[in-house]
């Protein structure tokens, strides 16, 4: 389907939006089991140590020694009922096991180019620079801008959109104040 839209000219490839919803697991949210999880955060963190080295070399200073690998590890919720789900909680939503479903549409006529499920406890901006890198692969996209909410707003989805000279429009986290 998205082969025949692009082959009709209806899909532009120039900008991208992209947001997720939630998908109720069939889970019940009180049979669950707690495993210890180890977070992945090196490939960001190699990235980053990188580019500081390159930055000192450019300007003549010393290398940083080198630190030891740290493995952060988080204890999550894993359903009994439906393990591939993931237990999710975020204020103002429903609390339970849940499935991320991750789309791009095209500006042009809004076609959706990509849906990619996660568990629900995979953040947002996990899987998106894989999924944008597979779009522009697959069907050859010149990928001008991207617009994200807010949930997207990191620095490793900034960075990357800057390292593929993308515009990112990425919506603000809201601030509230609160009235003693």
């Amino acid at each position: 389907m998205r082969r025949q839209a692009i082959n009709h000219d209806m899909v532009g490839g120039r900008v991208l939006f992209t947001d997720s919803t939630q998908l109720k697991a069939n889970a019940n949210k009180h049979k669950y089991t707690r495993k210890t999880i180890e977070q992945d955060t090196q490939n960001y963190i190699k990235d980053l140590n990188e580019a500081i080295q390159e930055d000192r070399e450019e300007h003549g200073k010393k290398p940083l020694p080198a630190k030891e690998e740290v493995k952060a590890e988080k204890e999550i919720r894993h359903s009994t009922t439906d393990p591939e789900s993931g237990y999710m909680y975020c204020e103002n939503k429903p609390e339970g096991f849940f499935y991320l479903d991750h789309r791009t549409t095209d500006m042009k006529y809004n076609i959706i180019t990509d849906a990619y499920v996660t568990p629900g406890n995979v953040h947002d901006s996990v899987p998106y620079l894989d999924r944008l890198d597979h779009e522009i692969t697959l069907f050859g996209f010149q990928v001008e801008a991207v617009t994200l909410d807010s949930g997207y707003l990191t620095a490793p989805i900034c960075k990357g959109l800057s390292d593929r000279q993308i515009f990112g429009v990425i919506a603000h986290r809201h601030t509230y104040i609160l009235n003693n």
